[in-house]
This record gives structure tokens, sequence and C-alpha cells, in this order.
């Protein structure tokens, strides 16, 4: 067991490393989907995020003890959440693309003056449980207020994200205390959290993106409690539904789950517990297919979408646009009108294998390469997570809460403001320094023996390890990674720690 482990770490170490030098490297010199125009270069911004996570790290450890009473402690996150409520509702807008269909179709479901997008969902209806659960919301929102109109169910949807992404900090906070037994080191994730995740423009968009942010962090949370003992037999049914419901916002969301699945099958030899693990694997597995099979469809089929199932793009349809070197492996209009151009499924499907093994047949290993050089700057070269480069981003801005706090925010986030190149370099600083972190954490647990609790950071190392080959085989996007966001900030702030320690550790023996 300690030499697979010690080859998760190593594998993590050595993929990071590589994409660190990937942007540092190539990123002047490469055209790629989705390039921003930085004011600095990339290695004065990886210098400042460092230097800007290491003061925020000397800074939580110097902080007084918490409390031990469970209130004191919910007083910061209370606050985090206030600031996001205030800052969305003076910045927010209404978006276009995906996001568009989604928010009014729930809309139209809650009885709104809008249209239901049902060709667009019949498209990709891995968005209907989405428009599903915001319609819900949408619709208590308008027995208690009325009609308030669009734009303010907008806001409340926004708020309903602003409390999973606090509470995701939380988890994400507990978590790192558990698995590493500092209180210090959770205090620095807390605050990087609250920096780069909690204050994130992403808030403000309804989408699965933001929604789904909670459940890798629940998940491994859940699998952790289950390393110490906790939860007993519910702790792998529970994995399995937040994995379910998960994938049904996000199917990114179930890498993690794969990711703790493996790591427990890499322990099998050392425990000699196979028929417990294929017990609980098949258990997680069971209520995942549940929930994602029979449970979506009764879902849809109760819905007042009305669905062409023979228009269902597939999985297959994403592999394409990953392969598609003109776009750099981004979405692709002209993938998109060949695939809606088959009559049925069975003609789109074989149409997507032959597309996918004629491009693959004309890569050389240099062009594959190339490929995917540029799909890993577009989906790591930017710490906003591409914010603001889908297809009508700013489609209507609300009007103006007030006279200085709404127009200064909005020229934040606004990508052709000047201004916007503040949080720009903040945020993409941070992330430079937290994939450092991350390559230093793999390389500090390679070294190190194996431990029992070191299970849960790994599992996230190999979920990340995972969701990059996701993105490498798939559609590029670097707001796919937003969900992930905090096992980043989780392993980038340990990683720092490890290497602080062993730097303290050769001092003293000197």
């Amino acid at each position: 067991m300690g030499r697979l482990d010690r080859a998760v770490s190593a594998l993590f170490a050595a993929l990071m490393g590589l994409i660190l030098a990937i942007v540092l490297c190539a990123f002047e010199g490469t055209s790629f989907a989705c390039k921003r125009p930085f004011a600095l270069s990339q290695g004065v911004m990886l210098l400042l995020g460092t230097a800007g996570v290491a003061l925020v790290c000397a800074a939580a450890a110097r902080l007084p003890a918490p409390r031990r009473r469970a209130f004191w402690s919910l007083v910061p996150w209370a606050a985090l959440f206030a600031v996001q409520l205030v800052l969305c509702f003076h910045a927010y807008f209404l978006t276009g693309w995906d996001s568009q269909g989604v928010i009014e179709s729930a809309y139209a479901i809650a009885g709104g003056d809008a249209d239901i997008h049902a060709a667009a969902l019949s498209l990709y209806p891995n968005n209907i449980p989405l428009v599903l659960l915001f319609a819900a919301v949408l619709r208590v929102v308008r027995l208690l207020l009325g009609n308030p109109g669009l734009d303010r169910c907008v806001y409340v949807l926004i708020a309903g994200q602003c409390a999973l992404n606090t509470l995701t900090g939380m988890l994400v906070w507990r978590l790192s205390a558990r698995t590493t037994g500092s209180r210090r080191l959770a205090r620095c994730v807390a605050l990087v959290y609250a920096a780069f995740v909690g204050l994130s423009p992403w808030l403000m968009i309804p989408y699965s993106d933001s929604m789904a942010l909670i459940f890798p962090t629940a998940i491994l949370t859940v699998y952790q409690a289950h390393r110490e003992g906790k939860w007993g037999r519910l702790a792998w049914p529970l994995i399995g539904l937040l994995t379910g419901v998960g994938y049904l916002i996000k199917p990114q969301a179930a890498i993690v789950t794969i990711a703790i699945a493996l790591l427990e099958a890499i322990r099998l030899p050392a425990c000699g517990r196979a028929r417990r693990w294929m017990a609980h694997t098949a258990a997680t597995a069971l209520i995942t297919a549940l929930i994602v099979g029979p449970g979506a469809q009764a879902m849809t089929a109760a819905s007042p979408i009305a669905l062409k199932p023979e228009r269902r793009m597939g999985m297959l349809h994403f592999v394409m646009m990953g392969l598609n070197t003109a776009t750099n492996g981004t979405y692709a209009w002209e993938d998109v009108q060949r695939s809606a151009a088959e009559p049925t499924r069975e003609a789109r499907t074989q149409m997507q294998i032959e597309e996918i093994r004629s491009r693959l047949d004309a890569m050389t290993p240099g062009v594959m390469l190339t490929h995917l050089k540029k799909k890993t700057l577009t989906n790591y070269a930017d710490g906003t997570f591409a914010w603001g480069c889908e297809g009508g981003f700013y489609r209507e801005w609300i009007a103006d809460k007030d006279s200085v706090l709404s127009p200064f925010l909005k020229r934040l986030i606004r990508t052709d403001d000047a201004l916007f190149q503040v949080p720009l370099t903040g945020l993409h600083s941070v992330w430079l320094a937290l994939l450092l972190g991350c390559a230093l954490c793999g390389a500090a647990y390679t070294l190190r023996g194996a431990r029992d609790r070191d299970g849960v950071l790994r599992a996230a190392m190999l979920a990340l390890i995972g969701l990059t080959m996701f993105e490498w085989i798939f559609e590029a996007r670097a707001r796919y990674l937003y969900l992930y966001a905090p096992f980043y900030v989780m392993l980038g702030v340990e990683g720092f720690r490890q290497t602080a320690l062993r730097l303290k550790g050769r001092v003293r023996r000197a």
C-alpha cells in the first residue's frame, strides 16, 4: 500500500509540476482558446501569488485560537455569506449562453412569462435536473412574493449559490483540520478559500458550476468521516446519494467518487478486505445508478418539458469537440451542427465515432502533444476560470443599486474594462501559487512514509488527476475546474506547509 500511495502522490506532483511549467513557459508563445491579456508576466504573478498566500498563512497562524463553542466558529463564515450577498446584489446581471436557457426555462415552469427552451434541453438533457431544481425554488418565491420579476428571481438563485459556497468553505475548513491535525493549516485554508473561491465572480452566474461546487467536497468529507470510523454503514450509501445528485447537476462531480473507489482498491492487498470493498462499491454504485437512471427519467417524465430524445447529443459529441484542433478542443459550433444534423441517435453516434477515429488518425504524436498543451493552457492558464468567455455573457445589466458601489463592482467584473485587470491579476496569481503548492504537496507526500490519515488527501490528489485527464479527453473549459477549486486550495496550502516544515527541520539540524 505504501508504494502505491506514494505513486499516486508522485504522479500528482509530476502532473501539477508539468501543468505549472506549461503555463509559465508556453503561455507567451502559444495561441490557444480563451487566452487572457495579462498585465504582468506569469513568473511575476507566480511570485506575487506565492508571497500573498504565504502572508495569509503567516497571518492565520498568528490569529488567536478560536473559542471551542460552535457559535464563534460560525461567525466568520456568516460574515463571508453576508459579504457575498451584498457584493452580488450590487453587481449581478443577466447572462446569456446555456445559463440563460436554464434560468428562463425554470422561470417559465414556475409560472413566469418566459419560454421553456425545449429544443436546447433536447440537445443537452443533462441540464434538466438543474432546470427543475431552479423551478422548484422559484415556485416558492412566487408563492411568497407573487411575481417579483425575472431579475429578482435570479438574485434568489444567486443567494442560494452563496449559501452553498459558504457551506463548502466550512466543509473544506473542517476537512483540512481533520486530515492534517493542524488547526492553523485549517485557518490558512479558510482564508485562502474565502479570497479565491468565496469571492469568485462565478457566484453571480446561476448555473451548474456554482451549484455543483459543494458535492466533491461533501463526498470527500463523508469519506474522511468513514475513515475515522464514523457514519458506519451509512457512509457509502450517502456517498452514492451525493454522487448521483452531483452527477445530475455536473457530471465531473462523480470523479472524486471514482478516485475514492480506486484508492480503496489500492489498499486491498494491505487490509485484506476485498469483500467489504466490493460491498461498499456496490452500494455506492447502485444508489448512484438509481438516481442517475430511473430517478432522472422519472423526474424528466413528470416535468412539463416536451423533449425530443432523438436530439440528444451524447457523450461522444464532447469527445469529438475535445479533438477539434481548430478550436483547441473547446466549444465548436461546426461540430454542434454536424451532430444536430443527424436524424437519429444511432446515426449521430456512428458519425461521432467515425469523426473521432478520423481526427485521431490525422494526429501525429507531435500534433497530439501540441493539442494537449493548448487544451492545458485553456483549462489552467486563467485563475478566473474563464470568467466572461462564454457567448453573450453580459446579456443584460441590472440597474445600479447605488451611485458608488454598483458602478465600481461592475467595472471590476467587466472583461472589457481596465479595472478588470485587478481581480484578473489577483486571482490568477493565487491560482499559480496553488498549482505550485499542489506540486509541492505531491512531492512531500511522496517522500514521507504512508500514514492512514493521508488517504483522504491522496483521494483528493487522485480526483484532480482524473479531472485533468477528463478535460484532456472531453471539451476543454476552465470553468469545469471550478467545482474542484476547494481541492486545489486545500492541497496547495498543505504543500506550502509541508515545505515550510521541511525547511525549518533542515535549518534546525544545520
